[in-house]
């Protein structure tokens, strides 16, 4: 193999993103939220789960596009009696909480098979670092005897080891190596990625099944959480914006696009729970939609003029 090919073998072995897809929990702001709300997310009880039945990314994207427009009607949503202003002040926490334990789930139930094809790749490529390395060498430009500690090593951690130690090894003496190789820093990067994936697998392996179910356990719980505030939110939007008949644009279903057709099984192992209704609006928009006044006194539950908070 060439030096030119350590990028495709790397992403032959695993794809572009990785053998689990683009990783959510990494990104600083998203485990951020889950820090935050850990406390509230393990309190969800099992025996409340609600089935995940809907593509959780796509369903994220589409709460947090509706925060800006929900937010606008912030002021007269803390009005309503009753309403859990809490849940809604923390459903953008709640959204990414959910990224990041979807992303750990998705980690952590990814196939087993995938480590046996990151170890084949990580010998091929440091064969061919090993092979650049000492051309280097043999020119003075790297220490001989350390590039030898890197060329032999067998199983998963020591060929890990082998690429982490000739990745510093030429990084250390980039300025002149780049000039007498054909090697280029792109392919080094993913070296190092080729390395830590392979600790990852290596962890998860190790952590087992159980690990697996606390993962989806935990995901689902979030699931929840993030599901029941984010109902919350529809059901004042659809109260106050009843006139106005724009409740569905400000405050889009998740289930919208899924269609009359066989819905995909719950991965929950519960049965899939049904659609929630979008909000029923039959009063035609008016020509100029105003914001309507805010609502301080209510009638007895059931009136026209009743809060949907109160029972």
């Amino acid at each position: 193999m060439t030096p030119s090919n350590i990028s495709s073998t790397v992403a032959s072995a695993f794809g572009a993103t990785g053998p689990s897809g683009p990783s959510i929990a990494t990104e600083p702001r998203y485990g951020a939220a889950f820090v935050r709300r850990e406390v509230e997310i393990r309190a969800v009880p099992t025996d409340a789960l609600a089935p995940i039945n809907i593509d959780v990314i796509t369903s994220m994207a589409t709460v947090l596009g509706a925060l800006p427009g929900l937010r606008e009607l912030r002021p007269t949503i803390a009005m309503l009696p009753a309403f859990d202003l809490a849940a809604f002040d923390a459903l953008e926490d709640y959204t990414m909480a959910l990224g990041a334990t979807h992303s750990r789930w998705m980690i952590a139930t990814a196939p087993r098979e995938a480590l046996p094809e990151l170890g084949a790749a990580a010998v091929e490529v440091r064969d061919t670092l090993v092979a650049d390395a000492t051309a280097l060498a043999r020119r003075g430009v790297l220490d001989g005897q350390l590039v030898a500690n890197f060329r032999s090593g067998v199983g998963y951690r020591a060929v890990v080891r082998d690429l982490m130690g000739l990745t510093a090894l030429l990084r250390d003496a980039w300025d002149t190596v780049s000039r007498l190789t054909a090697l280029e820093e792109s392919e080094l990067v993913a070296a190092s990625n080729l390395a830590d994936r392979i600790v990852g697998a290596l962890g998860e392996r190790a952590l087992g099944p159980a690990h697996a179910a606390e993962s989806t356990l935990v995901r689902q719980q979030a699931f929840t959480l993030w599901m029941n505030a984010y109902n919350q939110a529809r059901r004042a939007v659809a109260y106050l914006r009843w006139d106005q008949g724009d409740a569905d644009k400000i405050a889009p279903s998740v289930y919208a696009g899924r269609g009359s057709g066989p819905r995909p099984k719950a991965d929950s192992g519960q049965p899939d729970a049904a659609a929630p209704p979008a909000a029923s609006v039959t009063a035609a928009t008016p020509s100029t939609p105003t914001e309507p006044a805010p609502v301080t006194e209510y009638g007895p539950p059931g009136t026209p003029n009743s809060s949907p908070f109160l029972s």
